[in-house]
């Protein structure tokens, strides 16, 4: 009876031990949670508790650090003596390293199973804190490594890079990525994870995909869910400026296991973050650059790394150029349309349709001039040899003269219809060196030369719905025929008289 006693005493007094060690580790880890001390210090916190239960000399942590990489961490007198105890530390089967004991004494087997124990019980406390020092790094570089890939100059590319660093973590079981695209035609744009799990083919899903964008991006489209391989997901909005603002794109992913859990949403939720800028960044792109050139060569550009340098940059070089006017705009202005609305509103008509037939030969809308449109025909990437250059300037000039001639019967201004002289356009055209690329403090894309200013000047020349063109322009077209009798103008500026032909 008193030798069941005694043990009793004793697992009592080694509970309470236990418990004393526990206790005191939790506050401890309190303090250490609540200053977010690094882990160097926060072990030269806990290492003398444990010491201090033990007995034991020296303590080593073999652990992962904050850059996780393995470290060894230690406490007390160097490496010598006679005995020491090995525990491994591990979070649900993830080896989180090692933690050694050392005693500068022989123990009885009585008293290495004692503080064996107690070493497990300061180690099944303290491995819970450093797995959260490494879940939280590997948060913060796979965050880096995600941002880092979206980096890429190629917004799809970038998306699928990172989607990738994603999947090394996280089991995905589907994604779908969605967000605005500047350019309204194109709408939308998505990326599929995994296509295969998707029951609608390509083309019913990019068809659904813009007849629901809006459902999808705000987050209304749950009974497209099942189809898309998303019956169990959760969602990452993708909104850039005040919260009534429509969102920018949204994300949509499911796990094996359903819905992620909150480590997955938050990587998630971060990598929505970096997203919305790269998306933000990418349409402000867009926008930029579509103010001067047609959506295929916006698409080409945004679609090179170093696309600035290698084809915005300005340098020399031969292009075509065409400037195009309204004639007799002022008399218009003041005794036809008069208002102010009215005027505004044939600039604006007349000039969207001819910078969309500028845009559908691939050439390059340069600005206006009060009414005048200015095109150059070669930039960005002067892959075509000066004869079909010139064929697009003189098919955007032939449809501006036909359109133009149009809006004296047009019902947009029934002002213009009985008009004498009716409204016309004229047209001058060149062919010449220019130093082209981005100018001044907008980044406006330009061209300068004396052959802009000779083209300037041979439109200020030419009769109305007269074609003037160059005669390197000609030369360069290669169908003198198309032209008539070689004229000769001195212009304001220019020493030589300017040398052309008109077309016929």
């Amino acid at each position: 009876m008193d030798t069941e006693l005694e043990h009793l005493k004793h697992r009592v007094l080694e509970l309470e031990t236990w418990a004393e060690l526990s206790a005191a580790c939790d506050v401890a880890l309190e303090v250490l949670w609540r200053e977010r001390t690094p882990l160097r210090p926060a072990l030269d916190a806990l290492m003398p508790i444990l010491a201090q239960y033990t007995g034991a000399a020296r303590i080593q942590v073999h652990t992962l650090d904050e850059e996780l990489e393995w470290r060894d961490f230690h406490y007390g007198t160097p490496e010598e003596g006679v005995t020491s105890i090995e525990v491994a530390l591990d979070v649900a089967g993830v080896s989180l390293g090692h933690v050694r004991l050392g005693f500068d004494r022989a123990l009885t087997e009585e008293a290495r199973a004692k503080q064996a124990k107690l070493l497990e019980v300061w180690s099944e406390i303290v491995d819970n804190y450093l797995a959260s020092i490494a879940l939280f790094r590997l948060k913060h570089q796979l965050l880096q490594q995600t941002s880092e890939a979206l980096k890429d100059p190629i917004l799809v590319r970038g998306i699928e890079r990172a989607l990738a660093v994603l999947a090394e973590v996280v089991e995905l079981d589907q994604l779908l990525v969605v967000f605005r695209h500047q350019d309204e035609d194109l709408g939308l744009r998505y990326h599929l994870l995994r296509p295969e799990r998707c029951s609608l083919e390509p083309d019913e899903l990019v068809t659904l995909l813009r007849f629901r964008r809006h459902d999808l991006l705000e987050g209304r489209a749950s009974d497209l869910m099942p189809s898309l391989g998303l019956a169990d997901h959760c969602e990452a909005e993708l909104r850039a400026g005040v919260s009534s603002e429509p969102p920018v794109g949204r994300i949509y992913a499911s796990g094996p296991r359903g819905e992620l859990n909150r480590f997955e949403r938050d990587l998630l939720e971060s990598f929505a973050a970096f997203l919305l800028q790269r998306v933000v960044d990418f349409n402000r792109e867009w926008k930029h650059l579509s103010l001067c050139f047609p959506k295929a060569t916006v698409s080409r550009l945004l679609g090179q790394p170093g696309y600035r340098e290698k084809h915005l940059a300005a340098g020399e070089h031969n292009i075509a150029i065409l400037y195009a006017d309204i004639s007799g705009f002022t008399r218009i202005s003041e005794q036809v349309l008069k208002d102010p609305a009215l005027i505004g509103r044939l600039i604006h008509v007349w000039s969207d349709h001819v910078v969309d037939r500028i845009w559908e030969v691939g050439g390059v809308f340069d600005k206006m001039v009060g009414d005048c449109v200015i095109a150059l025909f070669g930039p960005p990437f002067y892959e075509e040899d000066p004869k079909e250059l010139c064929r697009r300037a003189l098919l955007v000039a032939e449809a501006t003269r036909s359109y133009t001639a149009t809006l004296n019967d047009s019902d947009l201004f029934p002002e213009l219809r009985g008009l004498t002289p009716a409204v016309g356009v004229a047209i001058g055209l060149n062919f010449c060196p220019a130093y082209v690329g981005h100018f001044g403090p907008n980044d406006g894309y330009t061209a300068f030369s004396a052959g802009m200013n000779n083209t300037a000047r041979l439109q200020g020349i030419a009769a109305r719905d007269e074609i003037a063109a160059t005669e390197a322009f000609i030369e360069a077209l290669k169908e003198p025929d198309r032209f008539g009798e070689r004229r000769s103008a001195m212009v304001k500026n220019v020493a030589n008289a300017l040398q052309y032909r008109a077309l016929k």
